[in-house]
Parts: structure tokens; C-alpha cells; sequence
């Protein structure tokens, strides 16, 4: 039998009538239901964001190297324009 207690309709609640043995009641399912969406999709999004991070990262290295070649070529000319 599921008692109905303050708690009910938090996930704390649907934790409280699983411990106990209980059948949870529809308005913990509910809140169980809604705390793990919200929980798996702030995982996803975490993994979103550090894959951004690391994209940023590489194409700030792209980005820096090509100005560090950039300037090599233009002292390489520099140096030919001297030497000419």
C-alpha cells in the first residue's frame, strides 16, 4: 500500500516509497520521471559543452599556427628581398 506523505511528488518521495517497499504513487512517478529527464539531459549537455570547449581549443591552435607560418613566410620573403 502507497502512503501519501509530505514529500510526495519530489524524487525524494519516490525514493521514500521504493525504500520503504512501496508501489510509488503517480505524483512521485511523475517527479522521479521528470528529475531523471532533466538529470540525463544536463549530462548531454555537459558532454555538448566540453566537446565545444575542445573545438574551441583546436581551432585556437589552428588559429596560432597559421599566424606563426604566416610570419615565417614573411620573413623568408624578406630575407630573399634582402639578399637579392
Amino acid at each position: 500500500m502507497t502512503h501519501i506523505t509530505k514529500e510526495c511528488g519530489t524524487h525524494a518521495g519516490h525514493q521514500r516509497h521504493t525504500n520503504r517497499g512501496e508501489i510509488p504513487c503517480q505524483l512521485c512517478a511523475d517527479a522521479n520521471k521528470e528529475y531523471h529527464k532533466a538529470r540525463n539531459t544536463d549530462a548531454k549537455e555537459l558532454k555538448r559543452l566540453k566537446a565545444e570547449d575542445r573545438l574551441i581549443a583546436q581551432m585556437y591552435v589552428m588559429e596560432r599556427l597559421a599566424i606563426a607560418r604566416k610570419r615565417e613566410r614573411e620573413k623568408y620573403a624578406t630575407q630573399v628581398q634582402e639578399s637579392a
